[in-house]
């Protein structure tokens, strides 16, 4: 990403992440991610309510430093996944070194879980095209040897 932002998330429908494998729990925050509406345009999105942080300045303040979080660690997101952070009360006794090492933990652990996810699903659709090809050379054999197909009748 170098020295360009990430977006963020504005949609509210966006902030809905389905993905239930996508997710990484810490003591600060809750991260789920999932695949980005136009890969390689990903975002993020914070959700802080005011259940959890009664007061605006409190939001507020969760917010800065979660960004600061997110931003110095950005080289560890995918600009495949759109990342939504939900944060807890604790988040506002981390310090910075921490809350950036916590960060970093769980998007490596989101980032491992995804590359997995991905090999499994390329595994699975190489296993379907293998055999579709074993399939077709089959037919292809007993449409070459008319006396194959005599036995069956």
């Amino acid at each position: 990403m170098g020295d360009m932002k990430r977006k963020t998330i504005r949609n509210h429908k966006d902030f809905f992440v389905s993905c239930g494998n996508l997710k990484s729990a810490a003591d600060y925050f809750m991260l789920k991610a999932k695949p980005a509406k136009i890969p390689g345009d990903a975002r993020y999105g914070l959700i802080i309510t005011k259940k959890t942080f009664k007061s605006a300045v409190l939001r507020n303040r969760a917010k800065r430093m979660m960004r600061d979080w997110i931003a110095f660690n950005e080289h560890w997101m995918s600009p495949d996944l759109d990342y939504v952070f939900i944060l807890y009360a604790s988040v506002l006794k981390c310090d910075r070194e921490l809350g950036r090492k916590t960060v970093a933990k769980s998007l490596k652990r989101v980032a491992k879980t995804h590359r997995k996810m991905q090999q499994a699903a390329l595994a699975a659709q190489n296993a379907v095209n293998n055999a579709q090809i074993a399939t077709a050379d089959t037919e292809s054999k007993t449409n070459d040897n008319p006396d194959a197909t005599t036995d069956a009748q």
